[in-house]
């Protein structure tokens, strides 16, 4: 999967969400559940680190995958 770059993001123009099935797999399961606990833990101080805690894991299974700006983007637009 590749995301689309919008304008001034010609640097990420094309850039892999994952590198293999398997990893985009399971950074989607991850994102999932994070973003299901940040549901039941909001307005917290964890739910505020939340999303951190899920991109770094992203970050362990697929470095480069983990820069496309797709994982982050629902945690932080709510």
């Amino acid at each position: 999967m590749r995301i689309p770059a919008e304008h001034g993001e010609e640097h990420l123009a094309a850039l892999p969400a994952a590198h293999s099935l398997e990893n985009f797999l399971t950074m989607v399961g991850q994102w999932v559940t994070g973003h299901l606990i940040k549901g039941l833990v909001d307005g917290d101080d964890e739910a505020r680190l939340l999303p951190d805690y899920v991109l770094a894991a992203h970050k362990r299974i697929d470095p480069i995958g983990a820069e496309a700006p797709a994982w982050a983007y629902a945690f932080h637009s709510q």
